[in-house]
């Protein structure tokens, strides 16, 4: 996924087209090799594997296709108060300010953090993408 800003509903089109193309084609192939299989048999570990990667692919599809929108949105320079909470989350995660909050129970922690929440709710600094696990805006956290 690029660093580049999406700022057109186009640009957004242009990339989900991109990343859907690819996975329709491994998508197709896995699932014609599954429909190859005799009816009544199990199905074998190759054919077990490419259920996998169909699921796989669309899991893949659906995170980069949040983050291109996030992406989006957040190139429209829109203040995050007239956006869903989900941004703001998403910015807020980004700078790390639920970290101390959860760990603290100190007055003067959850004080920096509303007045950290109050200045980005009407700020318009645009949080940067990074296509590495745990930088992207969504990710699928995997629970320990």
């Amino acid at each position: 996924m690029s660093k580049k800003q999406i700022k057109t509903v186009d640009e957004l089109i242009d990339k989900l087209d991109n990343e859907l193309a690819w996975r329709k084609k491994e998508i197709i192939q896995a699932n014609l090799l599954i429909s190859s299989n005799v009816e009544n048999t199990p199905l074998s570990f190759t054919q077990k594997s490419s259920i996998l990667i169909i699921y796989a692919n669309w899991e893949g599809f659906i995170n980069k296709a949040a983050n291109y929108y996030a992406m989006f949105v957040f190139s429209q320079n829109i203040p995050l108060i007239f956006l869903k909470t989900g941004f703001l989350e998403i910015k807020l995660q980004q700078k790390r300010y639920f970290d101390d909050l959860m760990i603290s129970k100190k007055q003067v922690v959850r004080k920096r953090f509303l007045d950290n929440l109050n200045k980005e709710l009407y700020s318009k600094d645009i949080p940067r993408f990074e296509d590495t696990l745990g930088k992207r805006y969504i990710y699928q956290r995997i629970q320990t």
